[in-house]
């Protein structure tokens, strides 16, 4: 009798130790870190974008382009290596933390905001709306899906525009990555692409995806 219990504790234990985690349990091991437990990211988080603004295409499609290794920044170095080497999470448990994270309300982005002219961002933002629309709210032309700007922090926004500009991303057989990668290569410098930034950040905070 006494034997049967110690079994059965033992298989209990088991079951316990190895029980798939939940969404928000999977989500505080692979992406709280970086982006925060809202989801903000930002200057405190590792440079990490604002992902409670993002929409589900847009998100699978980029963690998808992330973990195939399409993408070539040094974010996305970082988090393979984190989520390989450290999360060590099940498929099923980074769908969990996909799933979690999608339905994270939207809140506003931690800026740096410490550069960037928004008057002369205003003008160069001009093209950037026949996508990302005038308000930054995204999806504006459906043959070219974009993300929503509005919301996002400014520093990620440069440091992806310079990504397009020197070819760690954009090399997706997608229009709107060739597309992105093309109009990048337009901006001239650094400041141009942070004078973008700016203006982005003047974006009234959408409050629903």
């Amino acid at each position: 009798m006494y034997k049967s219990f110690l079994f059965f504790l033992i298989i209990l234990l088991n079951i316990s130790v190895f029980a798939a985690k939940t969404g928000k349990e999977a989500y505080d091991i692979s992406c709280k870190e970086c982006h925060g437990e809202n989801g903000a990211g930002g200057k405190d988080f590792g440079q990490a974008p604002n992902i409670s603004i993002l929409d589900e295409y847009y998100f699978r499609k980029q963690f998808k382009a992330i973990r195939e290794k399409s993408r070539k920044g040094p974010g996305t170095i970082a988090m393979n290596t984190y989520l390989d080497q450290k999360a060590k999470l099940s498929k099923e448990e980074i769908e969990a933390a996909i799933k979690y994270a999608l339905k994270l309300k939207p809140v506003k982005p931690n800026h740096k905001k410490e550069f960037g002219d928004a008057s002369n961002g205003a003008a160069r933002y001009a093209l950037c709306g026949t996508c990302h629309g005038q308000n930054g709210k995204g999806n504006i032309n459906p043959a070219m899906p974009a993300p929503r700007l509005a919301g996002q922090a400014d520093f990620y926004i440069v440091d992806q525009l310079k990504n397009f500009k020197n070819g760690h991303r954009g090399n997706e057989s997608s229009p709107s990555e060739i597309q992105m990668k093309g109009m990048a290569s337009y901006l001239e410098n650094e400041k141009v692409m942070k004078d973008i930034a700016a203006y982005i950040r003047t974006f009234k905070m959408i409050k629903e995806k």
